[in-house]
């Protein structure tokens, strides 16, 4: 289509979330707290532990309520309760427990609450098939957990292979966080002082601090500022 259309069946939305690559998943959030999803099922993105299943119109995710926020990458997704409880539902990984459920086996599992501190934000990150998810405690500190291997999990700290089981990982130098922001291999954090710091990918300049080399634990070391930004 070439001019929006409007999303049948959906009313009193107050947020809309989507992955950022493929396959492409939509979802809306009402002002009573349900999720609805539509579009690419693969990796059992609707909700349904399943991951054949394709839907051009919205579906009910059910055992999803007092929702606020929904973010997703590529084969997960991610809710948050008003109660600041999360949930995650999409491809499950037992290696590194990406959606910090506990389980023993690999497969596509319905909304399910995750082990993680109470939340008052929650961003996912896609940056491969086991995902990366960043959140923000109700003391606004910075948590991460999901893809173990990946440098960003640390914020490009630690060398990965030196977490053990310190996760969800705490990164420092994000103190007062008050929205994050996940894209394609990269984070943003804006800070209580209107400051902007980013870790991870940086080809294109993304991270906004005059360079265009990613952020690493042995060179680089995450957060580095955005340039020009600043409430001051």
């Amino acid at each position: 289509r070439t001019v929006p259309t409007q999303v049948t069946a959906l009313h009193s939305i107050v947020s809309v979330a989507a992955s950022w690559t493929a396959p492409y998943t939509a979802f809306a959030v009402t002002d009573y707290g349900q999720v609805w999803a539509w579009g690419d099922g693969g990796y059992g993105k609707l909700g349904n532990g399943r991951s054949d299943s394709n839907s051009g119109t919205p579906l009910l995710i059910p055992g999803l309520t007092n929702v606020v926020k929904v973010s997703a990458t590529s084969a997960q997704a991610v809710a948050l309760r008003s109660d600041g409880t999360s949930l995650g539902w999409g491809e499950y990984h037992s290696n590194g427990d990406n959606l910090r459920l506990g389980l023993n086996a690999d497969g596509y599992v319905t909304p399910s609450v995750m082990n993680i501190p109470q939340l008052s934000f929650l961003e996912a990150v896609d940056i491969n098939i086991k995902g990366l998810y960043v959140g923000i405690d109700t003391q606004g500190k910075v948590l991460a957990w999901g893809d173990t291997a990946s440098d960003l999990i640390t914020c490009d700290q630690i060398n990965p292979g030196d977490i053990g089981k310190k996760i969800p990982y705490y990164p420092e130098g994000l103190g007062q966080i008050q929205k994050i922001a996940g894209g394609a291999g990269f984070s943003l954090f804006l800070n209580g002082s209107a400051n902007v710091q980013g870790c991870g990918g940086n080809s294109w300049g993304t991270l906004g601090d005059g360079t265009s080399k990613r952020t690493s634990w042995f060179e680089k070391k995450g957060p580095v500022a955005t340039l020009g930004l600043s409430g001051q």
